[in-house]
């Protein structure tokens, strides 16, 4: 049985008296998945598996009731925000200071003056969280303190190693030190968190040879002259009790630096997604979820490249949408963070791949054809490659998740109409 947040209110509901019983397997929360990749569907996870992981996170994170405080903005039907920002304090006995996302959204810098009036230690968000506070604290005359901060979690959506960079030096005035950026890696199937970078050495990333990446699927380390380059954060090691291993396409295992599919493994991994259709498992025969991300390992660390169905594939080269995304973001008059590369149906040609960016200046012919001419410009100098099509979109119009994750697949339908 189960009662309404609203009903909490009537004085016919009694408190608990204490505890209730519940067995580890029982149904503890059903997370809906974003959907950013394939249908929506609901995440089984069980006491067992919350309990799991709250307490690798208290371990990975060193949280400390006595002396931490929480500052939250996410959302509460996403795990980041429901089970990292609302169930670890709350069982923990956490200190938590909360507002809601629109309140973040309509006023950035609140972010930061929660921080500096509760002497916030503790705060999680997406990359494009910390890319808009950073563009904030740099144009800002107000005054903050921002030293208590130790742990700022970075996850949910590809990281920006850019953005981070301008989050820590847009802040260090303000006291903000560059190493309490955390690095994460999380999924709704794992009940949140995968892996936490190291705390206290800020943001690591993994310079590899582009070439070697997408036709050798191979992370070879990049030389300091080496033109052609990609870089990815280092996400750390996975959380006590979680096993992370990579493997090929015939389920071979794979070794360091060798890029294949990412599986997981571990006390915290649903056994069961809900769909409209039945129940359908998660796990193979060993227990290995597949999380759909490619990626590789160092040193026992993990990073990811990008989503499985979303990377493009033209002359033998693995492309990953963010490379393109982060080529055309650069460009001015583009939103930040407001950017779509797509893979387009090969049909009888070779496959290709095309961009949807917001603007301001959609609308106007001439602002149009120039944005299209710099966004090709920039992304055929980022990875050799034209795309098929680049196409203005108005503030607002690219398709998200709750959370604000692209959703592809509903991309591809926006964008149709303007396609060759």
């Amino acid at each position: 049985s189960y009662l309404m947040l609203a009903d909490l209110d009537d004085p016919a509901v009694e408190p608990l008296s204490g505890p209730v019983p519940v067995g580890e397997d029982d149904t503890a929360l059903l997370q809906l998945t974003s959907g950013s990749s394939a249908e929506p569907k609901a995440v089984r996870i069980t006491h067992g598996n919350l309990y799991a992981n709250m307490t690798a996170m208290v371990q990975a994170g060193a949280l400390d009731p006595v002396n931490d405080v929480m500052v939250s903005w996410l959302p509460l039907f996403h795990d980041m925000g429901m089970v990292g920002l609302l169930t670890v304090p709350m069982a923990l006995g956490l200190e938590l200071v909360k507002v809601t996302p629109t309140d973040f959204m309509s006023r950035p810098l609140l972010w930061a003056e929660l921080i500096s009036k509760y002497r916030g230690t503790i705060t999680a968000s997406p990359n494009f969280g910390y890319a808009l506070l950073a563009r904030r604290l740099a144009n800002t005359d107000e005054h903050y303190d921002l030293s208590s901060l130790r742990f700022a979690l970075n996850g949910a959506e590809p990281i920006e190693p850019a953005a981070v960079r301008a989050f820590t030096s847009a802040g260090a005035r303000f006291g903000l030190s560059e190493t309490c950026m955390v690095c994460a890696y999380g999924m709704a199937e794992a009940t949140l968190a995968v892996s936490f970078a190291p705390l206290g050495i800020g943001m690591q990333v993994d310079t590899v040879d582009a070439d070697a990446l997408e036709t050798g699927r191979h992370a070879v380390v990049a030389g300091p002259s080496d033109p052609d380059v990609r870089t990815f954060p280092r996400l750390g090691p996975p959380m006590p009790g979680m096993e992370v291993q990579v493997v090929a396409d015939d389920g071979r295992p794979l070794g360091q630096r060798e890029v294949g599919r990412l599986q997981l493994r571990g006390e915290s991994v649903t056994r069961q997604y809900l769909t409209t259709a039945g129940s359908l498992p998660t796990q193979d025969p060993d227990g290995w979820l597949d999380t759909g991300d490619e990626g590789y390992l160092i040193e026992g660390e993990v990073v990811v490249c990008g989503r499985r169905k979303d990377v493009i594939i033209m002359g033998g080269r693995n492309i990953y949408p963010l490379d393109i995304e982060r080529a055309a973001g650069l460009v001015d008059g583009v939103r930040p963070g407001n950017v779509a590369a797509v893979r387009m149906d090969a049909g009888a040609r070779r496959e290709s791949f095309a961009v949807a960016v917001e603007s301001k200046q959609a609308g106007d012919a001439d602002a149009e054809r120039i944005l299209r001419k710099e966004v090709t410009s920039r992304v055929l100098d980022a990875i050799g490659l034209r795309p098929a099509a680049v196409v203005v979109l108005p503030p607002a119009a690219l398709p998200k998740t709750p959370s604000g994750k692209l959703r592809r697949a509903a991309v591809r339908d926006r964008i149709a109409d303007y396609l060759p």
